[in-house]
């Protein structure tokens, strides 16, 4: 079964942030299986990228300076119908994805 939703996480140079911002984004009211969480980065760190794969997000690491080229890198494997952004800074409620899934579902899309 395919995501009903795509989180995208663009992650530009702030590693402090990275993990608290993907946890956000996992540890949602919603069942898992109505999403995936994918994020572009503009960095490697052996650190992080094994977390990362621990926790089962999509890593796509991007070498553009540019917010829109690396958005369009994660939308090019994103399978979600309805796409949910996230900045590498900020996190989710617990219940953000879930009012999207609600919100989104009433419509035949």
């Amino acid at each position: 079964m395919k995501p009903y939703i795509s989180v995208i996480i663009t992650d530009f140079n702030r590693k402090d942030f990275t993990i608290n911002a993907v946890r956000s984004a996992i540890n949602q009211t919603l069942d898992k299986s109505f999403y995936e969480v994918i994020i572009v980065k503009n960095y490697i760190d052996e650190k992080i990228d094994n977390i990362l794969k621990n926790l089962g997000v999509k890593v796509i690491n991007s070498g553009y300076e540019n917010q829109g080229k690396m958005v369009y890198d994660a939308i090019s494997v994103a399978e979600g119908e309805v796409l949910s952004f996230l900045d590498d800074d900020d996190e989710f409620l617990p219940n953000k994805l879930e009012r999207v899934f609600l919100f989104f579902s009433k419509y035949d899309v």
